[in-house]
Parts: structure tokens; sequence; C-alpha cells
């Protein structure tokens, strides 16, 4: 989800305008699990400047 945002926006190679967003990335997961399945949250801390 996160890598699909990010690349969607821009061209490729270009450098990215800073907007002042910034994000709180979080990833958990059970290392019993032989799935290893995950969980991953994302929430924005402050949407611009």
């Amino acid at each position: 989800m996160i890598k699909d945002t990010l690349l969607d926006e821009g061209k490729f190679g270009e450098v990215p305008e800073y907007t002042g967003r910034i994000l709180a990335v979080g990833i958990a997961y059970n290392k019993n699990d032989p799935q290893k399945s995950h969980e991953c949250k994302v929430d924005v801390l402050r949407e611009k400047l």
C-alpha cells in the first residue's frame, strides 16, 4: 500500500518536492507464526507545515 502510494506520484528518477507531511509507520508480526503474518499501520502526524 505505502509503496504504491509513493510510486504513483511523479516521474521515475524525479526528486519529489517536500510537502511537510509527517507520517508514523508501525509494522508488527508474530515471529512464532509460520506464515509470519503481519500488521501495518500508518498515521499522519502532521498534514502540512
